[in-house]
Protein backbone atom coordinates (compact mmCIF):
# COMPACT_ATOMS: atom_id res chain seq x y z
CA UNK A 1 0.00 0.00 0.00
CA UNK A 2 1.52 3.26 -1.20
CA UNK A 3 2.17 6.16 1.73
CA UNK A 4 -0.30 8.95 2.40
CA UNK A 5 0.54 11.73 0.41
CA UNK A 6 1.13 15.12 2.14
CA UNK A 7 -0.33 17.55 -0.53
CA UNK A 8 0.78 21.33 0.30
CA UNK A 9 -3.11 22.96 0.91
CA UNK A 10 -5.10 20.00 2.14
CA UNK A 11 -4.48 20.02 6.12
CA UNK A 12 -7.81 18.74 7.64
CA UNK A 13 -7.27 20.48 10.91
CA UNK A 14 -7.18 23.96 9.35
CA UNK A 15 -10.63 24.63 10.69
CA UNK A 16 -8.67 24.35 14.19
CA UNK A 17 -7.55 27.19 15.36
CA UNK A 18 -6.20 28.97 18.51
CA UNK A 19 -9.05 29.95 20.73
CA UNK A 20 -11.16 27.67 19.66
CA UNK A 21 -12.69 25.63 22.27
CA UNK A 22 -12.77 21.75 22.02
CA UNK A 23 -14.24 18.49 23.37
CA UNK A 24 -11.66 15.75 23.84
CA UNK A 25 -13.22 12.36 24.41
CA UNK A 26 -10.97 12.23 27.88
CA UNK A 27 -10.19 15.30 28.92
CA UNK A 28 -13.36 16.96 28.60
CA UNK A 29 -13.83 20.82 27.30
CA UNK A 30 -10.32 22.79 26.83
CA UNK A 31 -8.76 25.94 24.71
CA UNK A 32 -6.59 25.64 21.65
CA UNK A 33 -3.75 27.80 23.47
CA UNK A 34 -0.84 26.92 20.51
CA UNK A 35 -1.23 25.05 16.96
CA UNK A 36 1.81 23.68 15.50
CA UNK A 37 2.75 22.79 12.16
CA UNK A 38 0.19 21.38 9.83
CA UNK A 39 -1.28 18.53 7.92
CA UNK A 40 -1.04 15.01 9.52
CA UNK A 41 1.79 16.36 11.93
CA UNK A 42 -0.52 19.42 13.34
CA UNK A 43 0.00 19.40 16.94
CA UNK A 44 -2.29 21.13 19.46
CA UNK A 45 -1.75 22.36 22.98
CA UNK A 46 -4.87 22.70 24.45
CA UNK A 47 -5.90 23.83 28.32
CA UNK A 48 -8.04 21.99 30.02
CA UNK A 49 -10.23 22.78 33.28
CA UNK A 50 -9.02 19.78 35.09
CA UNK A 51 -6.26 18.14 33.43
CA UNK A 52 -4.31 21.25 32.54
CA UNK A 53 -2.07 21.88 29.42
CA UNK A 54 -2.22 18.61 27.40
CA UNK A 55 0.06 18.59 24.00
CA UNK A 56 -2.11 16.53 21.31
CA UNK A 57 -1.17 15.02 17.79
CA UNK A 58 -4.11 16.10 16.40
CA UNK A 59 -4.62 13.13 14.09
CA UNK A 60 -5.19 11.07 17.38
CA UNK A 61 -6.85 13.31 19.22
CA UNK A 62 -10.47 13.34 18.32
CA UNK A 63 -10.97 16.83 19.20
CA UNK A 64 -14.75 18.24 18.34
CA UNK A 65 -14.98 21.72 18.04
CA UNK A 66 -17.67 23.28 20.54
CA UNK A 67 -19.40 26.56 20.12
CA UNK A 68 -18.46 29.55 22.74
CA UNK A 69 -21.53 30.16 25.29
CA UNK A 70 -22.00 33.27 23.57
CA UNK A 71 -23.12 31.75 20.19
CA UNK A 72 -25.45 29.64 21.91
CA UNK A 73 -27.31 32.54 23.26
CA UNK A 74 -27.44 34.52 20.68
CA UNK A 75 -28.76 32.00 18.31
CA UNK A 76 -31.31 31.87 20.99
CA UNK A 77 -32.54 35.46 20.87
Amino acid sequence: MAPKSKSRGNDPYESFQVEDRVRHPKFGEGTILERIGSGEDTKFVVGFAEEGEKRLMARFANLKKIQPIESKVAEKV
